[in-house]
């Protein structure tokens, strides 16, 4: 499976309707003597009702919890972003390794080399891992794709050996050695770098989508 789906957040949308009446009533003199009282919303019912003179204050003093609230979550956000940029060593990706489908050979494991161009702010950005232990240059290695910093799963689930050789905020582009095609034409291993296949992935705003041919599906 080459398409990855990440988990998708509804943002619900929430509306509040208020309505303000005044009323007034009584004799010139009443009208001199007593203050209009200020009408405020129900937020539960929606029902108009009438504040002691105190509310006045209760509500600047709630009006003022609230822009401190709102004001703390700007602070918030401005650090976060603040927090933006390349961290190869972010314990998002080691965490995550275990994850990761495990090499075709037995008692193989990945081990993580710092191949990774991770930002917990970038639309999608990658971590490369590779087998345990290499014999030769067929080596196996696999592609970690992240979202926003939340790990979505690897490029491909088949066997693999790519580069990374281009990157832009929503896309990873990756060259594969096609070891099929290097076998099919009997070339030995100093030509594999003549067979290779390049695939693209982009965050097309709810998932990653892959572009280009994956080479050795044959090879489990």
């Amino acid at each position: 499976m080459h398409d990855l789906k990440p988990v998708r957040v509804t943002l619900g949308a929430f509306a509040a309707a208020a309505a303000l009446a005044l009323s007034a009533c009584g004799s010139d003199s009443a009208e001199q003597s007593a203050p209009t009282a200020m009408t405020t919303v129900s937020e539960s019912a929606g029902n108009i009702s009438q504040p002691s003179p105190s509310a006045s204050s209760s509500l600047t003093s709630s009006a003022h919890a609230s822009g401190s609230a709102a004001g703390q979550t700007s602070s918030n956000q401005r650090e976060d972003e603040g927090n933006c940029g390349v961290d190869p060593n972010a314990s998002a990706i080691t965490d995550n390794i275990s994850q990761v489908p495990a090499p075709s050979l037995d008692g193989l494991t990945w081990t993580y080399k710092g191949d990774s161009n991770y930002d917990k702010c970038a639309t999608l950005s990658y971590a490369t891992v590779e087998q345990s232990e290499q014999g030769n240059s067929q080596f196996q290695n696999q592609l970690m794709l992240f979202h926003k910093g939340e790990y979505l799963g690897v490029g491909s689930d088949t066997v693999q050996q790519h580069q990374v050789i281009a990157t832009t905020d929503d896309s990873v582009t990756v060259r594969y050695k096609d070891w099929e095609a290097l076998d099919t034409a009997g070339a030995p291993n100093a030509e594999a770098s003549n067979y290779t296949t390049d695939v693209t992935f982009t965050w097309d705003g709810s998932r990653v989508v892959p572009q280009g041919r994956f080479p050795n599906l044959s090879l489990g």
